[in-house]
């Protein structure tokens, strides 16, 4: 007779997003201009429908470690959307929420 255990544990994850500007826009993201200032809030898809609605619920902000950088920690499994709610100074605002 052979006795297994098996434990079921949350793994976490992480998004990480680089605001820079699309004019200095070469072929490669890294070596674009980032863009410090931006402010993106963090939704999660609370009703699983894809779209970012009244139902889903705001999470917060994004934090700003290093400019033009942005990043939250510890995201439980499910659907998610970040999206701009001030652009940098001189910036236009994205509007689209981009889900993940």
């Amino acid at each position: 007779r052979i006795t297994t255990s098996i434990e079921n544990t949350k793994s976490p994850g992480n998004v990480q997003l680089v605001k820079v500007a699309a004019e200095a826009a070469p072929s490669a993201a890294d070596s674009r201009t980032k863009l410090p200032g931006a402010v993106v809030e963090l939704y999660r898809d609370t009703n699983g429908n894809g779209e970012l609605d009244e139902e889903d619920t705001l999470l917060g902000e994004l934090e700003e470690p290093d400019g033009g950088i942005h990043e939250w920690r510890g995201l439980e499994y499910g659907g998610y959307f970040v999206r701009e709610k001030t652009p940098p100074e001189g910036f236009l605002r994205d509007e689209t929420p981009y889900y993940f």
